[in-house]
């Protein structure tokens, strides 16, 4: 006896289209990012105090330099939040940046204190803290 598996996330791609996807679709695909654009899910208050999970504009983990998370680090410390130190991680000659366990609980509490998405490093919260996409590249003011 044979038996035919068919993979259903084949099934599910071909049943709809990034430019053709309606409200109804499976699969919740993210907008297609031009110049280096990166997006992600986040929580996205809503007027009525809850929140949803949309697509935004974030920061792409090779973007994240020392200089962009030294600057969201230190400007939580300047608005009162406890903050911790920015790391690094080098693999294949490649060094990324990250604020450690602490400082993420600041960023985290400073979006939802201050009604902004929550979750990511997207641009809506990073333009609080001078921090810009211009240009195809983050720019700090």
């Amino acid at each position: 006896m044979k038996i035919f598996i068919i993979p259903v996330l084949v099934l599910l791609l071909s049943s709809c289209s990034p430019t053709q996807q309606s409200q109804s679709s499976f699969i919740d695909l993210p907008p297609y990012g031009n110049n280096g654009e990166c997006y992600a899910k986040a929580n996205m208050p809503d007027d009525d105090g809850t929140s949803k999970l949309d697509w935004i504009q974030v920061v792409c983990p090779s973007d994240r330099s020392f200089k962009i998370m030294n600057t969201i680090n230190n400007g939580l410390k300047e608005k009162g939040y406890e903050v911790g130190k920015v790391k690094n991680i080098t693999h294949n000659n490649v060094t990324s940046y990250f604020i450690d366990e602490m400082s993420m609980k600041a960023f985290f509490k400073f979006q939802k204190d201050n009604n902004l998405p929550s979750g990511r490093f997207d641009v809506e919260t990073l333009k609080t803290f001078q921090i810009n996409f211009k240009n195809d590249i983050w720019v700090i003011n």
